[in-house]
């Protein structure tokens, strides 16, 4: 996204306040949806005495703090820094926006969620999806952020799967 089509967008949430309220109150209940899945997710695989428990809990773990150790190395800006026009949520922080972990986070979870039920995991990946879009549609990340946060979520939720 360049600059003139980000203050488009921004334009756009500036005149219509009930839409940005509706977009920002999904984008919360996706993300809150899909985070609090994950311990139901896990408690229910513990108390099911599935070892994959371990791999999906040790996958998500490792690779989170793998990607948020790069994130916070490459630091790279948000369109907000870039283009200094202000996004449609406010941070309150700056740079770390590249690959973006909510995008991240999501997947992963989603794509371990297939253990249990492909129809959970499909349900989930759909959340995960709303989360990506309104990331870029409010302003907080690039598409090449969410892209990429999605694609090593997918790949880490794969190789749970698969070790699991």
């Amino acid at each position: 996204m360049n600059a003139l089509k980000y203050q488009k967008v921004m334009n756009f949430w500036e005149r219509h306040a009930k839409l940005l309220f509706t977009a920002k109150m999904i984008h919360h209940l996706s993300v809150m949806a899909v985070y609090a899945a994950f311990p139901f997710f896990l408690l229910y695989t513990a108390l099911k005495q599935d070892t994959f428990f371990i791999t999906a809990f040790s996958v998500c773990l490792i690779s989170f703090i793998l990607l948020s150790f790069y994130r916070k190395m490459v630091d790279k800006k948000r369109p907000s820094e870039v283009y200094n026009i202000p996004s449609a949520i406010e941070k309150g922080k700056e740079g770390k926006s590249f690959p973006s972990r909510h995008s991240f986070s999501a997947a992963v979870i989603s794509v371990c969620l297939f253990h249990t039920s492909v129809w959970l995991g499909a349900a989930f990946l759909l959340l995960t999806l709303i989360i990506a879009a309104l990331r870029v549609a409010l302003g907080l990340h690039f598409v090449k952020d969410v892209l990429v946060g999605l694609l090593i979520g997918v790949l880490c939720g794969c190789l749970a799967l698969i070790i699991g």
